[in-house]
């Protein structure tokens, strides 16, 4: 890349800044890349006070070393080291029979485009093309041709060919041009005729089609940018079990009492519906745009709850009758030793029964949990059938980032519990959403004090189940 000199205008009090990007050339004319660049930059600075060159060169080099940079992020921050907010993009295409000469001048801070020239050079020379980026960048170019005569007649030929340029928002659209799929955007159409019809359709999942058919009547028809309007559809919510005062959220927002239809924006939303001391489960629903749907979502069923929680109990003393037999049967291989082999089977036996009862708990804490998990309640689970008892009870930290998104949800954790009543370990038997509210939940777990459980007289270790509700009413 061809190294230019920085020139500061006189007047530069009166004008914009503006940083002119290094230009883009053919690879035939890249020799020139330097002679074309500051003579745009020359007509340029008769409007702004222009900045090109090495210490451009600088900037871009470092903004784009950077991992999270993107064009418009690193194009931004370059416009803002020269004081300025005007980025300036030009280009010297080389074609049959000429040059394309481009300069598209925007606003990095508003998105705004600012000005758009694309001029083409009809049979010029090098020496044309400079003294015509001298004009474009004044602001007094005209179309050049080799004579006037060619230019007439250029102007009455329908077989001339015709370029098209558009973008689209989001950029990438899908478009179709006369019913043909093209690709995604943006969109350079080089084998139009001028004269001919172009019926364009864009495309793209979650937003409105766009049509529009355009006549080209020049050499060059560049469009401003298509933007895509956002899809909408509706959905009815409403819950199985009518509950007074039921309110939908939508993406952890409150829409409003159910039943209701609500208008959507077309895309992925997370549903769920809350009445006082219970909740359906977050639902996750696709809308399409013009879709009418219906969305019934169920309470748990508590009447279901209490018949798990008695399962849950016998399977709990199930498992301290295993466990205490298995506790036998190592005593056995230590008192007779001889028949060691008999016990290491019993023993293999038990501790696979002991596996599937413990399989089962774990589904049965999952059914309960899936709709009920914030009830409040804290059950013994694996060692006995008693509820554990909290002595010290901490609530843990709502998390800013979700306070400030106003995000609601609820953390299961698991504790294993010391004979002294200490929390031992956390584990997350289930979160609703993942990754937002756990960290907390396990801090204030880990600070809980238990009463010791007691058998035969003898603390003993113990496991309960505790769930944590974070909600923004509270």
């Amino acid at each position: 890349m061809a190294l230019s000199f920085l020139t500061l205008s006189t007047q530069a009090a009166a004008k914009p800044n503006l940083v002119l990007l290094p230009i883009d050339v053919s690879q035939q004319d890249a020799d020139l890349e330097g002679q074309y660049g500051s003579a745009l930059q020359e007509g340029l600075q008769k409007r702004y006070t222009v900045f090109y060159g090495a210490a451009v060169e600088k900037e871009l080099e470092k903004e784009y070393s950077k991992i999270d940079c993107d064009i418009d992020t690193c194009n931004q921050n370059v416009a803002i080291a020269f004081n300025g907010e005007l980025i300036a993009d030009s280009e010297v295409k080389a074609i049959s029979g000429g040059y394309l000469l481009k300069l598209v001048v925007r606003n990095v801070l508003t998105s705004e485009i600012i000005e758009t020239k694309i001029v083409p050079c009809e049979n010029c020379s090098q020496f044309d093309v400079i003294r015509q980026l001298k004009a474009i960048g004044a602001g007094t170019s005209k179309t050049l041709s080799s004579t006037s005569k060619t230019s007439n007649a250029s102007s009455l030929n329908t077989d001339q060919r015709a370029i098209l340029i558009f973008d689209t928002q989001p950029e990438d659209a899908s478009i179709s041009i006369n019913g043909k799929p093209v690709g995604k955007g943006p969109y350079q159409g080089l084998n139009h005729k001028i004269g001919d019809k172009v019926k364009v359709e864009i495309t793209k999942q979650y937003y409105r089609p766009h049509q529009v058919t355009l006549d080209l009547q020049q050499a060059i028809t560049q469009l401003a940018p298509i933007v895509l309007k956002q899809g909408q559809g509706k959905l009815l919510i409403a819950t199985k079990q009518f509950k007074a005062g039921a309110v939908i959220y939508v993406n952890g927002k409150a829409q409003g009492v159910a039943p209701k239809e609500l208008l959507l924006p077309a895309g992925a939303h997370s549903i769920q519906i809350k009445a006082k001391r219970e909740s359906t489960k977050v639902t996750t629903v696709t809308v399409r745009n013009g879709s009418s749907e219906q969305l019934t979502l169920e309470f748990p069923n508590h009447e279901l709850n209490v018949q798990f929680k008695n399962q849950i109990s016998e399977i709990n003393h199930t498992l301290d009758e295993v466990n205490m037999e298995i506790a036998y049967t190592e005593k056995g291989i230590i008192d007779f030793p001889d028949q060691a082999s008999l016990f290491q089977i019993r023993i293999s036996k038990l501790m696979s029964t002991k596996t599937e009862l413990l399989m089962r708990l774990k589904q049965l804490r999952e059914k309960i949990y899936e709709g009920d998990a914030t009830n409040g309640m804290l059950s013994g689970h694996g060692f006995g059938g008693s509820d554990a008892i909290p002595l010290v009870q901490i609530e843990p930290r709502y998390p800013p980032q979700a306070l400030s998104r106003k995000i609601e949800g609820y953390v299961v954790l698991r504790l294993e519990i010391s004979k002294l009543g200490s929390v031992k370990e956390v584990t997350v038997v289930s979160a609703n959403p993942e990754g937002i509210f756990e960290r907390e939940a396990i801090r204030a777990a880990r600070l809980y004090r238990f009463k010791p459980k007691l058998v035969d007289g003898k603390p003993v270790a113990q496991m309960a189940t505790l769930p944590f509700e974070f909600n923004l009413d509270k």
